[in-house]
């Protein structure tokens, strides 16, 4: 049921009004047929995790959210339990600062325990919530970043650690644009085409954490939890943060050419603000690439992105 609507809306990601519409109607009929479907299937003992056998050499899943996405969040984990490859754990962040007064809702706590581990942490990290604590308490872990605003296919996860095997040191995504460059320079973010197909360790890659992103053990730069530099100067984008410690790591990227498509299909939620439309129409992805690349230049005279 979930790759119907996933495979739906990837097959028709094309610039006509049509296809607009069959976009359109896709993303309701998921949003309104997947919660019955998942409610149907909540009692199956295949969508639940096993309690993992030790922290190394876990698989971990890793994401945050906030209340404005808290209603229909079940639904993204509903899909990560429907993976045909399960992880180890599945683990949400959520900052206590956000959450003061409110109480959970109940279709989330029920999926504790089905094996979602909900953890609370005092500091909001905002989006850098997805990956800092799970980096921090589970270093040895294989660590796979996911949005809270997306419905995932059945196969997302088995994608990943396929490739991770074929490419053990290597990040492997299934989302990603090519850095725009222009004589020399560095074109606005809006510019940045998208990754279709399979590419390996291809430098003008920047890869989206959301869509689905695993992180081997040791591929980070040592800043990765240096909270005080990326509050500082990318706070609003995680990716930028990440994308960075992979270049002065050297670490090696891997697009999978099993994404997502270019736009994932999206849990609908009411007064919802999308950060990555935030960062891309105020042009925050921009001022805040260039805050890194300048506070490296100077520190390790490193343009993080620079290209020949």
């Amino acid at each position: 049921m979930i790759d119907f609507f996933v495979d739906m809306y990837r097959s028709c990601q094309k610039t006509h009004l049509f296809y607009s519409f069959l976009r359109f109607v896709v993303r309701v009929g998921a949003n309104i047929f997947l919660p019955v479907y998942f409610r149907m299937n909540s009692k199956n003992p295949r969508y639940s995790l096993l309690l993992p056998s030790n922290e190394n050499g876990q698989i971990i899943v890793s994401f945050t959210s906030f209340p404005a996405r808290i209603r229909r969040l079940w639904l993204v984990v509903e899909c990560l339990l429907h993976q045909t490859r399960k992880p180890d754990r599945i683990i949400l962040w959520l900052s206590e600062e956000q959450f003061i007064g409110q109480h959970l809702p109940q279709n989330l706590r029920r999926l504790e325990k089905r094996g979602l581990e909900i953890k609370w942490c005092k500091e909001d990290l905002r989006s850098h919530k997805k990956y800092f604590y799970t980096l921090q308490y589970y270093p040895k872990a294989t660590l796979i970043t996911v949005d809270d605003d997306i419905l995932y296919s059945s196969s997302m996860l088995l994608h990943l650690v396929e490739l991770a095997n074929q490419y053990p040191s290597s990040v492997i995504c299934h989302y990603a644009r090519y850095v725009g460059y222009r004589e020399g320079k560095i074109v606005p973010y809006r510019e940045w085409k998208y990754v279709e197909n399979f590419q390996e360790d291809a430098k003008k890659l920047f890869f989206g954490s959301g869509g689905g992103t695993l992180f081997p053990p040791g591929v980070f730069y040592k800043d990765i939890l240096n909270k005080d530099i990326f509050k500082s100067l990318c706070f609003q984008a995680d990716d930028i943060w990440l994308n960075t410690m992979i270049r002065l790591n050297g670490s090696k990227i891997l697009v999978s050419g099993y994404g997502q498509g270019m736009s994932p299909l999206p849990v609908l939620n009411r007064k919802d603000v999308s950060l990555a439309s935030l960062n891309v129409d105020e042009n925050q992805n921009d001022i805040q690439l260039s805050l890194v690349r300048e506070y490296y230049m100077q520190q390790l005279d490193v343009d993080p992105f620079y290209f020949k």
